[in-house]
């Protein structure tokens, strides 16, 4: 038991994954184990932890899966450490899941290439967000075509909006719209003045109108005169909790 399982931590291991009982132990658990603490250089504990999240790390092929996606685009290409890679994996195990060649190789082109993020803004937009990957190409590319041609941000403010916060990629292109549109009559704001706060406080795309947005400004409209010009000078105003704050 080179990871010192309990009986019940198996037990819950081999209920969430029947399939370990097929595995080898020479030629399937061994390599993974070899390969995750070897070759990645993974703390054993944090591999405990990653096989009881996600057990299915033991059973990924190692040839056509994990040294592509492990080795060569994230070490590789993308120059991660060790450590980042281990950050990574654990935060969001299943994006072991996605296709190289059709998914995590495509996005990458298009923010690295088209969108012209460094290396270093992906691998923050990576670690903040790797579930960013569970969305196709064609939506992420229509929510960034939407802040820029409709909204009207331009290209160095979409590329520190993805990167400050990189959530709001996962989002509805329609909930985006009706958000921005909110924020823009509910302060009266000028086309420039929406672009001034969107690209000021990116965070306020994945806030929920009537859960949060609406409640803030329905507390701070009679508090604060001329909330518009307040809200423009403070943008981090409205991301802050309404009740503790």
């Amino acid at each position: 038991n080179l990871l010192h399982f309990s009986i019940d931590e198996m037990r819950e291991l081999l209920l969430n994954e029947p399939r370990l009982f097929r595995s080898s132990v020479r030629f399937g658990l061994v390599p993974h184990y070899k390969f995750w603490t070897r070759d990645v250089l993974m703390p054993i504990p944090e591999f405990r932890s990653l096989v009881r999240t996600n057990p299915r790390v033991l059973l990924y092929s190692l040839e056509d899966n994990l040294v592509p996606k492990l080795i060569y685009w994230m070490i590789m290409q993308l120059e991660m450490t060790n450590s980042q890679v281990h950050q990574v994996v654990r935060k969001y195990p299943h994006l072991l899941d996605a296709n190289l060649e059709r998914v995590l190789a495509p996005m990458t082109r298009y923010f690295l290439h088209d969108l012209g993020l460094t290396k270093s803004q992906f691998r923050t937009v990576l670690y903040k967000f790797p579930r960013l990957f569970t969305n196709s190409l064609a939506k992420v590319q229509r929510t960034i075509e939407y802040l820029r041609h409709n909204v009207g941000l331009d290209l160095e403010q979409i590329k520190k909006a993805i990167t400050r916060a990189p959530n709001f990629l996962g989002l509805q292109y329609e909930t985006i719209h009706d958000r921005v549109n909110y924020l823009r009559d509910s302060l009266d704001l000028s086309k420039e003045q929406v672009v001034q706060l969107i690209a000021a406080a990116t965070s306020l795309l994945g806030y929920n109108v009537e859960r949060n947005l609406q409640p803030k400004l329905d507390y701070l409209k009679p508090r604060i005169p001329l909330l518009r010009t307040a809200v423009l000078k403070m943008p981090n105003l409205l991301l802050y909790s309404l009740e503790k704050r």
